[in-house]
């Protein structure tokens, strides 16, 4: 039940933008900006696409559209869209989320997801695609051998993983609907080498397990 409220609101959120595009913009600029978010489907650069609405919506009632193309943005990039999206530009100014707004409460993402294990803390979801299974720029360390979770050692810059969000520090409680609070490095690595797609469940920490485990640590 939960997926089909997903793709209800998700065609809702098609329909309120296509609207909007025919009301505010050009047939050329609704070209530009239907390109723009295909490259960015592509190369998951927020940074990217932001630089390219800049250019596209070049006025204040243009840039109004950012409400209905927020809606079209990844729960786990949603984050970097607003720092970046010029909301302040707007002929009717978007009211940003306050940050506990980006944690497990009230997240659509999150339907159906066994939250017995949460606790105190910011949680997010990370969905990281790959679909040409390259390295997702990532490491690990931790794991039920050491009587500990597993925790995010390193992100490399510019990877699947950096673009998905995923922090140094992170602690995984789930992924792909598997509770990591009992699981060991290696049936991590066996679990997600080869994955086309991870879907993770977060917990910020800021700090990584220290030098006693610090040689078991797997990267993908």
């Amino acid at each position: 039940m939960s997926s089909s409220v997903g793709v209800d609101d998700r065609k809702n959120y098609l329909k309120q933008f296509y609207r909007k595009a025919h009301q505010l913009l050009s047939g050329a600029e609704r070209n530009l900006l239907h390109q723009s978010l295909k490259d960015y489907h592509a190369s998951r650069r927020v940074d990217m696409l932001v630089s390219d609405l800049v250019t596209i919506l070049d006025s204040s009632d243009k840039l109004d559209l950012l409400r209905e193309i927020r809606n079209l943005i990844p729960f786990s990039h949603l984050q970097q869209f607003d720092r970046l999206a010029p909301y302040a530009s707007m002929s009717n100014p978007l009211q940003l989320p306050s940050v506990k707004d980006y944690s497990l409460t009230g997240s659509s993402n999150l339907e159906g997801i066994d939250l017995s294990y949460r606790g105190d803390g910011m949680y997010r979801v990370v969905v990281i695609d790959n679909d040409d299974r390259e390295a997702m720029g990532f490491s690990l360390r931790g794991g039920a051998e050491h009587a500990i979770g597993v925790f995010v050692s390193e992100v490399e810059e510019g990877s699947l993983a950096d673009l998905a969000g995923l922090k140094t520090g992170d602690q995984i409680m789930e992924a792909n609907s598997v509770l990591f609070d009992n699981i060991s490095i290696h049936s991590v690595q066996k679990m997600i080498l080869g994955c086309r797609k991870l879907r993770m469940v977060v917990k910020e920490t800021g700090m990584v397990p220290g030098y006693k485990v610090q040689k078991e640590q797997m990267s993908w």
